[in-house]
């Protein structure tokens, strides 16, 4: 070998290798050293890039990189679970030491939804989020999503969906299939055909055997929607074929409707024909003015109205039309003629029963003491005063028969009110509150009508009162002395409640002068007073007005000479009549007794 050439050879080696050298020296002084830490769970998924290239894995929970640079490096974490993220670190000297904590976040992916039906509602998970397909949603992977379509009127899906990892978007294409109809409800009550139903309410009742949200029946030519499977509802005619069905509805407006059913209630039976209680058929002396009373059973027990005919010949006139009460009030009977009259009973369901024909005579005199009853328009007076009379009288009866009507309301109400708490109370699943509030609330209201129709009789009353002591004081001239008579006779005694029927009214007192007076009793008491032709009887509240002094309203002790056991025999029938009202009436037989005296 050429010895020049193989020094070149040499020489170049030569500097090769104190070229590496060198180039070690210089790296070994320049070395800096990073070290990154997984601060949570998920960070520990993820891969580390310095500048681009692939450093290693966090799962340790920490990566320690050497021999970097001085200067600037970009450093990458990702992975298949978490959200990519990029971070910026620079040295500034050799041998320079840095840490970064990476808090990695979960990574997410891209779900495009369609539907067949377009236009469905989507829930994922528990959340419906408002929009509707086609959408696109972004979730986040490692997770499992339950994804349900729902298309109105039509049906709906449910799928599952698993996002294991990062990637293109998923594309989901359901099919939402449509809902099949519900099954057809079962009517179970009233069964078909059921006849001799009561009225008032029942329970319709059926079954469904899947979930139908709702229900709509059809009964009585209404329709009503409802989510439980009975319904109440109202029986008011008698005799009647009810027919009812229901359609079961579900969530997505699919139908099923039932069989139809009917079912017929009790037929009504008419009322029993009335029967006289005062005045006994065929009864004379009576005065001008005096109160009919009745007696009518309906064998339903249903609520009863009266017309009344009264005449002196063949050609009756309706008297008045439409009582509530078996009592009516007339007055400016003709003297010493005979008068004759009848009750027509209807019930609300179209039975009529028409009373027989009776008769009953007034006195030739009204201003003797021997006169049947002491009447306001007995008394003669000018036409002005008599005219005031009649329409304050009228006025004070049909307020009473109001107060008896608003009272027949109330029983009703109370009566609906107990007939749901029964139920209740028996394990009906319904709730009642809403009606028994309103129910309720229908009484009070009621109550405050009673209060303020009897502010109008006392108002009336009044007046009333005012018109006859004017009348009497100019007529006291012609007024008899009544002495003090004393014999054997008969004590009365009566005593009411306040409420309901149990209350006694100034009619009821008279009603029982009245039948004295028929027996042609002439001395009688009430209450220790006298009572002759001109007394004024009234009641206001609790007690009992006579003429001016008040006394008290219960017990009423009237005191009367003459045959007990004929006394008591007349009387018997009105006994049976204040039993019925809760009002006891008792007779006691007495050797002595004073009627005192008064100057009328």
């Amino acid at each position: 070998m050429n010895s020049r050439l193989s020094k070149s050879i040499f020489l170049t080696l030569m500097f090769e290798i104190l070229v590496v050298s060198a180039s070690m020296v210089f790296a070994t002084e320049s070395s800096c050293l990073l070290k990154i830490v997984a601060t949570n769970d998920l960070a520990r998924t993820g891969n580390v890039f310095v500048d681009g290239k692939l450093q290693g894995k966090l799962e340790l929970g920490e990566l320690v990189i050497f021999d970097l640079d001085i200067g600037a490096h970009k450093i990458t974490v990702d992975g298949k679970l978490i959200e990519k993220q990029e971070l910026n670190v620079a040295f500034e000297n050799a041998y320079e030491s840095k840490q970064i904590d990476v808090q990695a976040i979960p990574g997410r992916r891209a779900v495009r939804i369609i539907s067949e039906p377009s236009n469905a509602l989507i829930r994922v998970n528990e959340d419906w989020i408002g929009q509707e397909t086609p959408w696109q949603i972004v979730l986040q992977v490692g997770k499992s999503y339950e994804i349900e379509l729902l298309k109105d009127n039509h049906g709906s899906t449910v799928e599952t969906l698993e996002i294991s990892e990062k990637g293109e978007v998923i594309l989901l294409d359901i099919v939402i299939p449509e809902a099949e109809p519900p099954n057809e409800p079962k009517l179970i009550y009233p069964s078909n055909g059921a006849t001799d139903l009561i009225l008032g309410e029942v329970i319709l009742k059926w079954e469904s055997t899947d979930s139908a949200s709702e229900f709509e029946v059809e009964f009585n030519e209404e329709v009503i929607r409802t989510h439980d499977l009975s319904l109440p509802v109202q029986l008011n005619e008698k005799g009647r074929e009810y027919k009812w069905r229901v359609t079961a509805i579900s969530e997505f407006e699919k139908r099923s409707i039932s069989e139809e059913f009917s079912f017929t209630t009790i037929s009504n039976v008419p009322p029993n024909k009335p029967q006289n209680l005062f005045p006994e058929n065929g009864t004379d002396n009576y005065p001008d003015a005096l109160i009919l009373q009745w007696q009518c059973e309906d064998p339903d027990g249903d609520r009863l109205r009266y017309d009344v005919f009264l005449g002196t010949g063949d050609d009756l006139a309706l008297e008045q039309a439409e009582i509530l009460s078996s009592k009516l009030l007339i007055s400016e009977l003709e003297p010493g003629a005979q008068y004759f009259w009848k009750v027509i009973a209807r019930d609300a369901f179209g039975g009529v029963a028409e009373g027989p024909l009776w008769a009953f005579s007034t006195s030739n005199s009204t201003l003797t003491e021997d006169s049947a009853v002491s009447s306001l328009s007995e008394v003669e007076n000018t036409v002005d005063d008599s005219t005031k009379i009649d329409e304050l009288k009228d006025e004070v009866v049909s307020l009473e028969w109001a107060i008896e009507e608003v009272k027949t309301l109330i029983r009703e109400n109370t009566s609906l009110i107990a007939n749901k708490v029964d139920r209740v109370d028996a394990g009906d699943t319904i709730d009642y509150t809403a009606q028994i509030e309103g129910l309720r609330g229908k009484v009070v209201n009621l109550e405050w009508q009673i209060e303020e129709l009897q502010r109008l009789v006392e108002s009336s009353v009044a007046d009333l009162r005012k018109i006859v002591l004017s009348i009497n004081e100019t007529l006291n001239s012609g007024k008899e002395t009544y002495v003090e008579e004393v014999g054997k006779g008969l004590r009365i005694r009566i005593e009411s409640g306040f409420k309901g029927d149990s209350v006694l009214h100034d009619s009821d007192i008279l009603f029982i002068l009245n039948e004295l007076y028929a027996m042609r009793a002439i001395h009688i008491s009430l209450n220790g007073k006298r009572v002759t032709p001109y007394t004024y009887v009234r009641c206001v509240g609790a007690t009992i007005i006579i003429n001016d002094e008040p006394t008290q309203i219960s017990p009423i002790v009237i005191e009367v000479l003459g045959d007990y056991d004929y006394l008591v025999s007349g009387l018997g029938l009105l006994k049976e009549f204040f039993k019925g009202r809760d009002i006891e009436m008792t007779f006691l037989p007495l050797e002595f007794i004073t009627i005192p005296a008064s100057s009328e």
